[in-house]
């Protein structure tokens, strides 16, 4: 088996964990939450969307994005990105719980 840099991991973890928090990803799925058609496409194709809205993505990295209710109203979105190192996958999950109003 090929030795790894944890060094390498460490920066490849440290690079996914910027991409993923950058406050234009965090807005963007926020604003898909609220909108039913964004939300659908989203879901489809969630590197396509986040290159829609402008949004730069490490290269050969994978990018999912799930929705869970909570409760009435509450919806919890959970984005995860991925990327390989070598044989490790490497991956950061935020997610952030977002209202939902209806009117």
């Amino acid at each position: 088996m090929a030795k790894l840099s944890t060094a390498k991991v460490q920066k490849t973890f440290a690079a996914l964990t910027k991409a993923i928090t950058q406050r234009g990803v965090i807005d963007a799925f926020e604003r898909a939450g609220k909108d039913r058609k964004l939300l659908l496409q989203a879901k489809k194709d969630p590197k396509k969307f986040l290159l829609g809205e402008g949004i730069r993505l490490p290269p050969r990295s994978e990018v999912t994005f799930s929705t869970e209710r909570i409760a009435v109203g509450v919806f919890r979105f959970c984005i995860t990105i991925c990327l390989r190192v070598g044989p490790v996958i490497v991956c950061v999950r935020i997610c952030r719980r977002i209202i939902i109003v209806i009117g």
